[in-house]
């Protein structure tokens, strides 16, 4: 039975095939008869192919311009302006693998890997590649690994406006750190693709760009970091200001799952394609003055789901779509700037089981919470939690909501706006909805649906000066009191019931003004 060996990319393939025979299609018996023939070492050349033809053990040392050919030693450096092409057709072991470029260059390196190439020793990396500023790119579907104790599965380092490639449809796995480490100081755009597994025994991907470099991480297959209390990362992305989109077709998991962040204005997309699994984190984002968007279109179980923190004037948009949270936390979204914060529900289950929804405002920004598909489930704090300084903030509940322990939806602002309406029912243990402007912010509550409140008060609208306008669509109830509104200074009170009003213990309607 054949086996095809193909190599991506015109000149890649052409190379490839001229090394196996002349043909990109290469059957078993004509792949072991190249190895066979080969000697035991990799064929290196001045002017920078760097080829693996035959299973080969290197050692730890180091050859330099291709100055001992064939070569068996782990590093091979070029510092004579050449380019570096590889080729890993059989298994590179022993000390694994290095390509470096140590001139000024930019010169490229391009690698292709079919076979394997691995390590047990301490502490190297299974293969490492560092530019010079020209591109690096990594084309596999072969295996790249470590069994050692402080190596990584693929190292890749680069400066200047050279970008790093890797399109992985093999397998990148480290027993003990990453299975994929790059760091860039530079603003060539780091790129992860292909359909292959990416694991270690601390993290599956860590890319790093020090400068404004674009990252784009989006890899099909299954990515996963350590899961223990000791720590572990699925990805871990940062940026020194370039734009980060992860948009991931497989599972992702860790002890935190995914994590992103830039500075200055660069942005940040999350799209799941998977589970998400983060004991501790599920997804966690952080943005100076770029707009931060996370999909959530699967599910995510985490100790909290879904986070992100904005420090300037970035959107902070969550999108739940479809899947189940499982958390202690569901979404939260904190900004300090002017930013605004907009978190969706339109499908999926969200099961959190403190707070199901956090926006918490300490900039000027609105904030949006808006819950119109799916499910949400018990909490034992407040189901949705808001606050805000002088922006809008607008709640729209259309699913029901209930606390055993708190409130059902807990809004505070300074003097911004405060809306909050919808058609689900709402309940809490203490106090169904919470709604108080410390200064003279307007107060909106239109629900349509049931309210209650368990312990004291079904509606808590307070105002320190604005207007407050309670006109509820269903009944409302509480333990002491069915509605409470107040303000003062100038501000206006106006209640408009749409069913029945009760306060078990006190009064259905209590105002003041």
């Amino acid at each position: 039975m054949g086996m095809s060996v193909v190599a991506p990319g015109g000149a890649r393939t052409r190379r490839l095939a001229s090394l196996l025979g002349g043909t990109a299609l290469v059957s078993v018996a004509a792949l072991s008869m190249a190895v066979t023939e080969a000697s035991a070492a990799c064929t290196v050349t001045p002017a920078g192919t760097v080829d693996c033809l035959a299973n080969t053990t290197t050692t730890n040392n180091t050859n330099t311009n291709g100055a001992t050919n064939p070569s068996s030693d782990r590093v091979q450096e070029f510092n004579n302006g050449a380019n570096i092409t590889g080729a890993m057709v059989a298994a590179v072991d022993g000390y694994g693998l290095q390509l470096s470029l140590t001139n000024a260059g930019p010169n490229t390196i391009d690698v292709i890997n079919v076979g394997t190439v691995t390590t047990s020793q301490d502490p190297v990396n299974a293969l490492e590649l560092n530019g010079n500023g020209g591109s690096v790119t990594y084309t596999g579907t072969g295996t790249v690994s470590t069994t050692g104790g402080n190596g990584h599965a693929l190292a890749i380092t680069n400066s200047g406006v050279g970008g790093v490639t890797v399109t992985n449809d093999g397998i990148l796995n480290s027993a003990a750190v990453q299975g994929l480490f790059i760091v860039t100081q530079g603003t060539g755009t780091i790129t992860v693709n292909g359909s292959g597994t990416i694991s270690g025994g601390f993290g599956g991907i860590f890319a790093t760009a020090n400068d404004a470099a674009d990252i784009n991480i989006t890899s099909a297959g299954a990515i996963s970091g350590h899961i223990g209390p000791s720590g572990g990362t699925g990805i871990s992305v940062q940026s020194g200001g370039g734009n980060v989109l992860i948009a991931t077709g497989s599972t992702v998991s860790g002890f935190d799952a995914i994590l992103a962040s830039t500075f200055n204005n660069g942005t940040i997309t999350v799209v799941t394609g998977g589970v998400v699994t983060g004991p501790e984190v599920g997804i966690s984002t952080s943005a100076i003055n770029g707009a931060t968007t996370i999909n959530a279109g699967h599910d995510v179980t985490a100790g909290q789901a879904i986070g992100t923190l904005g420090q300037g004037s970035g959107l902070l948009d969550i999108n739940h779509t479809l899947g189940t949270i499982t958390a202690v936390e569901g979404m939260v979204a904190q900004q300090t700037g002017s930013g605004a914060i907009d978190i969706s529900q339109t499908g999926g289950a969200l099961n959190a089981t403190t707070r199901a929804v956090v926006a918490l405002m300490t900039g000027g920004g609105n904030v949006i919470v808006s819950l119109t598909g799916g499910t949400v489930g018990n909490t034992s704090g407040n189901v949705i939690e808001t606050s805000a300084t002088t922006g809008t903030t607008t709640i729209t509940a259309d699913v029901n909501l209930t606390s055993t322990g708190f409130n059902g939806i807990q809004a505070g602002s300074t003097t911004g706006t405060i809306n909050i309406g919808g058609s689900g029912a709402i309940q809490g243990s203490n106090i169904g909805v919470l709604a108080q402007a410390s200064g003279a912010g307007n107060i909106n509550v239109t629900s349509g649906g049931a309210i209650t409140g368990g312990a004291a008060t079904g509606v808590n609208a307070s105002s320190l000066g604005g207007n407050v306008l309670v006109a509820t669509g269903s009944s409302v109830s509480g333990g002491f009191v069915g509605i409470s509104a107040s303000t003062n200074g100038s501000g206006t009170v106006t209640v408009t019931t749409g069913s029945a009003v009760t306060g078990t213990n006190l009064s259905g309607i209590i105002t003041s003004a």
